[in-house]
């Protein structure tokens, strides 16, 4: 079995907790253990495995910052993943993922606006053949839930390419 490469996230995420964000769906006041479903990409042009994914969210500053750390796995394989998201003035965000498939962190920057954090890789990442831009949106839909996607917008102008859609509940 070989371990699958989540480029995101998850992770990538995840999301709300500046202007904008309702109580109960704030991504910095989530904490405890989180089930999600969805699919994986593996690979681009491969396609969309079912996945499972189980994070803890962590915060670590109230209000400012939070790590999700855990394991997500299709029939293909497993992966750890831990992100790490720091909100600062005005909604700016900046994130790092990553993932047991990966040597290197993923590092990205965006914005938290009505309730979804947005964020592009800072740099290009390489997925297969693939040279491209990685996306992430995680938006809190309650404070039981979320929803995480992440897709690759390749640099040779080719239509971007979904990853992972996955929802997460709170576990029981």
């Amino acid at each position: 079995m070989k371990p699958f490469t989540l480029a995101f996230l998850l992770l990538a995420p995840l999301v709300p907790g500046a202007a904008g964000a309702q109580a109960g769906t704030d991504l910095f006041a989530l904490s405890g253990e989180w089930r999600g479903t969805g699919a994986i990409v593996t690979e681009p042009g491969k396609p969309g495995r079912e996945g499972r994914c189980r994070l803890r969210a962590t915060p670590l500053v109230e209000g400012r910052e939070i790590r999700l750390k855990g394991r997500c796995a299709t029939d293909q394989g497993s992966a750890e993943l831990s992100m790490r998201f720091v909100l600062y003035e005005d909604g700016v965000l900046a994130g790092g993922i990553a993932t047991s498939g990966q040597s290197e962190t993923v590092q990205y920057g965006g914005r938290l606006e009505d309730g979804t954090a947005r964020l592009s890789s800072r740099e290009s990442v390489l997925v297969g053949d693939m040279r491209a831009t990685s996306n992430i949106a995680l938006t809190i839909a309650d404070e039981n839930s979320f929803r995480l996607r992440q897709w690759l917008t390749p640099e040779d102008g080719t239509p971007p390419v979904a990853m992972v859609e996955m929802d997460f509940t709170r576990a029981p």
